[in-house]
């Protein structure tokens, strides 16, 4: 796992202007990236200021991902997540994520999760993916993921080409979501243009 370290190491929100931010931020990178892609150093040091941290998750093999191997990253990654942590899924990275939240043992918690660019079904755009997204989030995983995080919390753009749409609305419907919008804002991603992500970053204030 990538770190990016700022402020004290304490296992709660940091707090800056009375609005609490996470200690712990854990972001799960999507298919074909890496953990210093993206806005992820930007969020890093975004972080850093206002007391956080920043942790990436080094996914396995990313432009050939297996649940297996994803899923036990992950796990070993994050640890025994607090009030404190919130995860962060981007892309394919979402859907790890919100398998990860499911299998928490009971009396779990976790502060946050947020999805960016989020889906929980196989994707008619990259077929190559089908053996991975082979088992949709279901209700039930959403049921699960609602009583270990504080909160949940959904961004996509109105544009995306490679999770279109319609993909992001039912996750976000399934997990009772209202989800933020950012017109043309694509998939996200650094080539687009995305090296900040403001909308992130407002998204992980209390």
């Amino acid at each position: 796992m990538w770190r990016w370290r700022g402020g004290t190491q304490r296992a709660r929100a940091a707090s800056v202007g009375g609005v609490s931010f996470p200690s712990r931020i854990v972001i799960v990178h999507g298919y074909q990236a890496h953990p210093a892609a993206h806005w992820f150093p930007w969020l890093a040091a975004q972080a850093a200021e206002r007391g956080g941290r920043v942790e990436v998750v080094a996914l396995p093999d990313a432009d050939h991902p297996t649940r297996a191997g994803w899923d036990a990253a992950v796990a070993d990654a994050i640890g025994e997540p607090d009030a404190g942590t919130w995860v962060i899924g981007h892309s394919l990275g979402s859907i790890t994520a919100l398998r990860w939240a499911a299998a928490l043992p009971a009396g779990s918690h976790v502060g946050g999760v947020l999805l960016v660019a989020g889906f929980g079904e196989r994707l008619h755009t990259i077929p190559e993916l089908d053996e991975y997204l082979a088992e949709s989030f279901t209700a039930g995983d959403a049921a699960r993921v609602q009583q270990v995080a504080g909160t949940v919390r959904a961004i996509h753009s109105d544009d995306d080409a490679i999770v279109p749409p319609p993909y992001s609305e039912r996750i976000a419907a399934l997990l009772g979501v209202e989800p933020l919008v950012v017109p043309g804002g694509g998939h996200f991603l650094d080539r687009e243009g995305w090296l900040e992500h403001p909308e992130v970053l407002a998204a992980l204030h209390g």
